[in-house]
């Protein structure tokens, strides 16, 4: 069984509750909810074999939560069928994914959709309020959170509540029920609950409602340990090769969460005082020097060793993030040097915002863009609250208006799903021309 899995409770007995219908703004009660569901219901099986093989590939390097061999096996077992809550999470992967890789899943457009993901889900009441807590279920949230936030924009309010959901689901499981978990049990829950922190400080950093737990005080209590997935649980005989069985996801996930963690006390200080703000600047500066070499950024040399593609979304993501810390802390110190007149203190900020941006646009132009895309819609969120400052720099217009062309360039490429003609290397060329999905 996968991770925290537990046998639900027939919904037809769960007492009555309202539920939005996102499509026809009315109300069901969990009485007529299904407790059926199948996978089946989103895509023929090849389709989501295949997103489930990208999700893998391509996304589990930034949310290793799920033990792949484990999942993959009870997944395929021929002697039962995927469990509606299987199914469920099955389908919430594949939101993620197609709501993650905006240009590779543009082959399953009208096919599967992140609305249609969510839709189906909903219906089979695995989103609505219960207190019936799980592992299984705050993935199911927090897969589902990621996706619609992506489609349906950062205001959405179905994201936020879903968000912290999963982030009040990990924490509650974390505090009573992790030391009677199996071991890679408490392993992945201790994944999910640091992305759900990573996830509320984003929304914090873009000045949207967060919640912070009260784990994060002492960070190392909840820290997951560096291991691969061969290292975290058995692997089948065969599978060894694959790169999550040899490379660990998790020095690059405890770095993200040590400097959101950094930005989160930041702002539990005297953000009005300029030393505060300068101080944490300061910190945010140093924060990723101590890196493994696989996680440094390099420009454009190639790669070193142990590193790979995902150790490459990782760099961009923690490099990106950091970049947008310092740019939310500046603005901040911008901010409090104007109303106090403090004149040398603003200019070296401009100064210092100049730096940021030719940092952020060296990263964009430097990486290929399946690193870019990998990293999913968070990213553009963050290139976007960076450039910002573009608009808002008067000492060198040219140089200001010539950085912002380049930036709309990038976003242009990274926010545009391109629907193309089905060809014999699509994902959904079976439909015409059977054959195996690798």
């Amino acid at each position: 069984m996968e991770a925290g899995q537990e046998t639900a409770a027939p919904h037809t007995s769960a007492p009555t509750q309202s539920v939005p219908d996102h499509g026809s703004n009315q109300y069901q009660t969990s009485d007529t909810l299904e407790t059926s569901l199948s996978y089946l219901d989103l895509a023929p099986a090849p389709v989501v074999e295949q997103i489930l093989n990208d999700w893998f590939e391509f996304v589990h390097p930034v949310a290793p939560i799920l033990h792949r061999d484990t999942f993959l096996r009870e997944f395929h077992d021929p002697n039962n069928a995927p469990s509606s809550e299987l199914s469920a999470l099955v389908i919430s992967i594949c939101s993620a994914t197609v709501a993650t890789l905006r240009q590779r899943a543009a082959a399953y457009e009208e096919l599967v959709t992140v609305e249609k993901c969510f839709a189906l889900v909903q219906k089979h009441g695995y989103l609505q309020n219960s207190f019936s807590v799980s592992f299984r279920r705050a993935q199911i949230q927090y897969n589902c959170a990621v996706s619609i936030g992506q489609m349906r924009g950062m205001d959405c309010p179905e994201a936020q509540l879903l968000l912290s959901a999963a982030t009040a689901a990990a924490g509650r499981m974390l505090h009573y029920d992790a030391e009677h978990m199996p071991f890679r049990d408490r392993e992945l829950l201790k994944r999910l609950y640091l992305l759900c922190f990573a996830g509320q400080c984003s929304s914090g950093l873009l000045a949207r409602p967060y919640m912070i737990p009260s784990g994060v005080t002492n960070l190392e209590v909840v820290m997951p340990q560096v291991l691969n997935d061969a290292e975290l649980d058995m692997v089948t005989p065969g599978q060894e090769t694959w790169h999550g069985n040899v490379t660990s996801y998790i020095p690059g996930l405890r770095a993200l969460t040590h400097i959101f963690a950094l930005w989160y006390r930041s702002q539990q200080g005297d953000c009005s005082d300029l030393q505060h703000l300068q101080k944490y600047v300061d910190l945010a500066l140093t924060s990723l020097d101590d890196l493994p070499p696989q996680l440094r950024w390099r420009g454009g040399l190639s790669r070193p060793q142990r590193s790979n593609f995902g150790t490459d979304v990782q760099m961009v993501n923690l490099y990106i993030t950091q970049i947008h810390i310092r740019s939310f802390l500046m603005d901040q110190m911008h901010a409090v040097a104007k109303r106090q007149n403090q004149t040398a203190i603003v200019d070296q900020i401009v100064v210092s915002r100049q730096a940021l941006i030719d940092d952020m646009l060296a990263i964009c132009y430097q990486s290929p863009e399946a690193i870019l895309e990998a990293n999913g819609h968070s990213l553009i969120g963050k290139l976007r609250d960076i450039g910002m400052s573009l608009l808002e720099d008067e000492t060198n217009p040219v140089q200001a208006f010539a950085n912002l062309d380049r930036l709309l360039a990038k976003l242009d490429r990274l926010d545009v799903r391109r629907v193309g003609p089905i060809d014999s290397t699509s994902p959904l060329s079976f439909l015409t021309s059977p054959r195996s999905i690798p």
